[in-house]
């Protein structure tokens, strides 16, 4: 999936033509292409790393699965550097039968040690550079027991 990422800011200087500039060759006024990338897993352990800032991540096991959160960082951001740090995201959804159980390393998830996800949840997860915090779907079970069972 690719998006086009336009700046309001254009500056009056060429791109690259300032050498005291901290990216001179950055193509400031340029057009990006945004790529949201999909890691798909099948396996019963995923450590997350710093480059999937941004990822949706999939967990496809009929096992349950350990997903390694490490620690939040609260560092400051350094450019080129990657990072658990403030504002690090990722979504995650689990489409195998066995649990996903998401475990930060330090850190805690919602005020808690870990964050369970069942079958078809899904969790936006977000670092504040201490802890991480998650919105949880439902899932489609939800609609289900809405359904078969009128509201409960």
């Amino acid at each position: 999936m690719a998006a086009k990422l336009y700046h309001r800011f254009v500056s009056a200087v060429a791109d690259g033509a300032d050498a005291t500039l901290v990216r001179p060759q950055a193509n400031w006024n340029d057009t990006h292409e945004l790529y949201l990338d999909v890691n798909a897993q099948t396996g019963t352990n995923y450590l997350v790393a710093a480059t999937d800032d941004g990822t949706f991540i999939t967990f496809n096991s009929a096992a349950a699965v350990t997903v390694n959160l490490p620690q939040a960082s609260n560092g400051a951001i350094t450019p080129g550097t990657l990072g658990f740090f403030k504002g690090w995201w990722c979504l995650l959804r689990n489409l195998g039968a066995g649990m996903v159980m998401i475990a930060p390393s330090m850190s805690m998830i919602n005020g808690a040690a870990a964050l369970p996800l069942m079958w078809g949840q899904d969790a936006i997860i977000v670092s504040d550079g201490t802890n991480y915090h998650a919105i949880v779907t439902p899932g489609p079970m939800w609609n289900y027991r809405q359904t078969a069972f009128g509201g409960l």
